[in-house]
């Protein structure tokens, strides 16, 4: 899937979210769609191509279910989890301008290597993180870090890629990150 984009409004982060938010019972829920695969363009426009997680969806599930998380994507399910620690609407406005999603973590390999892209990544389980399997390729667990909108970091315990990635492609371009403990702030949901 593909997002044209005027360029001031064009994103620079690998694997950061596209996300959409959805009310229930009062509490906006966050759900990631997609993550930020490449970006192209010239002169005012820019096109963001994303990694459409819903494609992904049985083999996200059936790691995360390796990992000893226990996960559902049925939308009400999903859309009824963490839903205590949401941010209740009370009538008010829908959009916060903050421009913060606190879901959203960077990622980070050993200080050591020549890391040159910048990569981020979604908080989708507790302790768990989607990403592109291009950021963490060459990372190794343990050595490899998340930064949290907390300024918190946590340790990458497992990276699991795609079997089916290729490099160089866009092609299965995903990986789970599996951290050494959970975060403090909520996680997102898959659509």
């Amino acid at each position: 899937m593909c997002i044209v984009n005027e360029m001031e409004d064009a994103m620079d982060l690998s694997g950061g979210p596209l996300y959409m938010d959805l009310v229930h019972d009062d509490h906006n829920v966050p759900f990631v769609i997609g993550i930020a695969s490449t970006a192209t363009g010239a002169n005012l426009y820019e096109v963001d191509i994303f990694t459409k997680l819903s494609k992904f969806g049985n083999w996200i599930a059936e790691t995360m279910r390796e990992e000893g998380e226990e996960v559902s994507f049925e939308p009400l399910e999903c859309a009824k989890r963490h839903l205590q620690y949401r941010r209740q609407i009370n009538g008010s406005k829908l959009f916060d301008s903050s421009n913060s999603i606190d879901y959203m973590v960077s990622i980070h390999g050993n200080p050591d290597t020549n890391q040159t892209i910048k990569c981020t990544g979604a908080l989708i389980g507790k302790d768990v993180v989607v990403t592109l399997a291009l950021c963490v390729i060459n990372f190794m667990p343990y050595s490899s870090y998340v930064v949290l909108d907390d300024r918190s970091t946590i340790n990458v315990k497992h990276i699991i890629i795609h079997p089916n990635y290729t490099a160089n492609t866009l092609y299965n371009n995903i990986a789970i990150l599996k951290l050494v403990s959970e975060a403090s702030i909520t996680p997102a949901q898959i659509a």
